[in-house]
């Protein structure tokens, strides 16, 4: 057995997976909200940049017709790229028979 199995088989056990914080629903909670861990100047400057977990999300949502369109444009620019890329095989195909 590697010595990293060994290490974990003589730690203590695993916590269970639900939250220990949740209660059932008609009971009121005891254990306190625990703080936020505090975060590097580098983790703290990567969450500002992101929004962090205080942006809202914002859903976007289009009418069928709208996605048809742009499944449609999608599909379009694939055959084009396809096709060029195909062309481009047969000419170089050409050329190295040569």
């Amino acid at each position: 057995m590697s010595q990293s199995a060994q290490q974990r088989k003589q730690a203590k056990p695993r916590t269970p997976k639900k939250d220990a914080s949740r209660s059932a629903p008609g009971a009121t909670a005891s254990v306190p909200a625990q703080p936020a861990p505090a975060l590097s100047p580098r983790a703290a400057a990567f969450r500002a940049r992101r929004g962090g977990s205080t942006t809202q999300t914002t859903t976007f949502t289009l009418s069928r017709a709208q996605e048809m369109m742009y499944i449609r444009d999608d599909l379009r620019r694939l055959i084009y790229v396809a096709g060029g890329l195909l062309i481009l095989m047969l000419v170089i195909l050409f050329l190295i028979e040569r």
